[in-house]
Order: structure tokens, then C-alpha cells, then sequence
């Protein structure tokens, strides 16, 4: 009774705020068929690590966008790391991960981030090398296992039949659809139901027609930082932003594929599949005639027995030697 009279009280002759003064949040509709460039200097005038940030829209924050993008970062999200994090050490922040999937990572849209940072390369290359993995990306799904591909789909369905484990977790779930003025409760049982009707020719369609670099359907926006050793690169991108980093980019696409096919001969092929995952990713780091050299003059049991740790000062000594 004393909250009603407070109420009555207090709430005299107050009018609602008119919906045209409430605050908004919304994302920006990236235009279709178009990638968008936008260098920044490092926040930080002293800063020495470059970073990227790559989003692609894939549609409104819909169950079936959520899930095709959940879908496509599960597949790809390892190998984006093992390639650009393991094989190149770009950087130590390598990350792929999706958009309007869970509450708070979008407002209003799906679709997939590539994150790296980097304190050894300029942000003009961090975009060749994801650009290129995009690139080299469609074989890959092509030949991705059907058995795989059914596995992903019956981890995600799992995950999303949990009940929330706090009351945050449910709080969030809930905040999200009302933040958002979408109210779609059910959202998870939407989600499971697209998930049960997914396909693998579904995941390769997304690819082909909305992420990958050609693809038409495409709306991505690309941030580059350029730390303060870099301010050279940064004034170029300045005056013609897309237009020299897409070009630069194409440009590298030679070499990217040179990197990742010139030392796949049958012989090196069959010396790092006996070797150990992590013994394998760093010899890759070598230059193709050192780990030609090696693996015809080291039995792959022999150097499985060498600490990693020594397999990693091997090839850095390499690898500074081939600079």
C-alpha cells in the first residue's frame, strides 16, 4: 500500500517519454556487395601493436542467421587460428568468432569477426593473410566430412538444450530480446529447429555467397590500426583507403599461396604426419628447403622424442638464418 500511494503520488501528471526520444541502439546496414577499408592510428601515441578487425554481416539477428554463423565459425574458427596463429605467428591475439550468435556480441545482426593483433607486422599485411585465408578457404569446406559437419550441428543443438546455470545467464537471455525489441522468447527452440534442418550444402552456400572475398552478397567492414611504427603505411591508407589495401592484398595472394603449398611434397607430407600436432605446426614455421632438408635426413621417431620446446629454438634459429 505505501509503494501504491508513493506512486500515486510521485507519478501525478507524469507522461510517458514519446518513443521518438527513447535511446536506440542499431548497427549499420553495410551496403551488399561491398567491403569497407577504414584505417585508425593507434589510440596511443607510443602503441606498438597493429591490429585488424573484420566483420561480415550475414543478415538480421534472425534463429536460422544465428545458426548458419554459429555453424560456419565452429568449422573454421580452429584452422583460422592453427594458420594464422601457430603456422604464420602473426600475432597473439588471433580470433574468428560470431556475431549476434549470443547476447551482447551484436545489436540487431549475425555474422562472423576475424580479430588479430599484432606487435611484428603492419595491419596492411594482417589483411592480406586473412583475406588470403578466405581466399584458400572454399576447397577447404568443399572437402569438409559430412561426419564432421553432423557432429558440429549436434554439439551446438546439445549446448543450447542446457537450461541457463545462473540467473544471469537467463537474465541476459531475456535483457537481449527486450534490448533488442525483438521478444523472441522461443529463440533457442527456433534456433534448435534450424539447426535439426542444416546442411553441409547450406554452410558452403553462406561461404559462396556471403563471406567469401568475391562472394555478391557480401557486406563486410574492415578496422586497421596502425601502430605508431607504422604511420608511413597509415598516411598511404589514409588518402586511398579500400583501394590500396585491397590491392595490396591481391597482390599477396601469390605469396600466401606459395607459403602455405611450398613445402607439400609427398616426401614432407608423409614426415609431418608421423610427428606429433605440435611438433608438426612448428616445423611448418621453417622455410621450405629447411624442412625439405630435414625431413630427408631426420627419422619422424627420432625428432617425436625432441622436446617441443627444442623443435621451437630449432626453427627460430632457421628462420632467422633464411632472414
Amino acid at each position: 500500500q505505501i509503494m501504491a500511494d508513493a506512486k500515486a503520488t510521485l507519478l501525478q501528471g507524469v507522461l510517458p517519454m514519446p518513443s521518438n526520444q527513447l535511446p536506440c541502439v542499431r548497427e549499420g546496414k553495410i551496403p551488399k556487395g561491398r567491403e569497407w577499408v577504414r584505417p585508425l592510428p593507434c589510440p596511443t601515441a607510443d602503441g606498438t601493436n597493429s591490429a585488424l578487425h573484420m566483420t561480415m554481416q550475414v543478415g538480421l539477428r534472425t534463429p536460422r542467421a544465428q545458426v548458419l554463423s554459429q555453424v560456419f565459425t565452429s568449422v573454421t574458427q580452429s584452422i583460422f587460428f592453427t594458420q594464422l596463429r601457430t603456422l604464420e605467428s602473426l600475432g597473439y591475439i588471433v580470433a574468428m568468432i560470431g556475431n549476434g550468435s549470443e547476447p551482447g556480441r551484436a545489436v540487431g545482426t549475425a555474422g562472423v569477426s576475424c580479430i588479430v593483433q599484432s606487435a611484428t607486422h603492419d595491419p596492411l599485411y594482417l589483411y592480406a593473410r586473412v583475406y588470403g585465408f578466405f581466399e584458400a578457404l572454399g576447397p577447404y569446406l568443399e572437402e569438409y566430412k559430412e561426419a564432421d559437419f553432423k557432429e558440429v550441428v549436434a554439439s551446438l543443438i546439445a549446448k543450447k538444450r542446457e537450461k541457463p546455470k545462473t540467473l544471469d545467464d537467463d537474465a541476459g537471455r531475456k535483457w537481449a530480446e527486450i534490448q533488442e525489441e525483438q521478444y523472441m522468447w522461443d529463440r533457442r527452440e527456433r534456433q534448435i529447429k534450424e539447426l535439426e534442418g542444416l546442411t553441409k550444402a547450406d554452410l558452403l552456400e553462406l561461404y559462396r555467397s556471403r563471406l567469401a572475398n568475391d562472394a555478391p552478397k557480401r557486406r563486410r567492414l574492415t578496422t586497421l590500426i596502425f601502430a605508431s611504427q607504422h604511420q608511413a603505411l597509415y598516411d598511404d591508407a589514409v588518402r586511398d583507403a579500400e583501394g590500396s589495401v585491397v590491392k595490396r592484398a591481391a597482390t599477396r595472394l601469390p605469396e600466401y599461396r606459395a607459403s602455405n603449398s611450398a613445402a607439400r611434397t609427398p616426401e614432407v607430407e608423409a614426415f609431418l604426419a608421423a610427428l606429433p600436432a605440435e611438433i608438426a605446426a612448428v616445423l611448418q614455421k621453417m622455410p621450405a628447403d629447411g624442412l625439405q632438408e630435414l625431413a630427408g635426413g631426420v627419422p619422424a621417431e627420432e625428432l617425436a622424442a625432441v622436446p617441443v620446446e627444442a623443435v621451437q629454438e630449432m626453427v627460430d634459429a632457421k628462420v632467422q638464418e633464411g632472414a
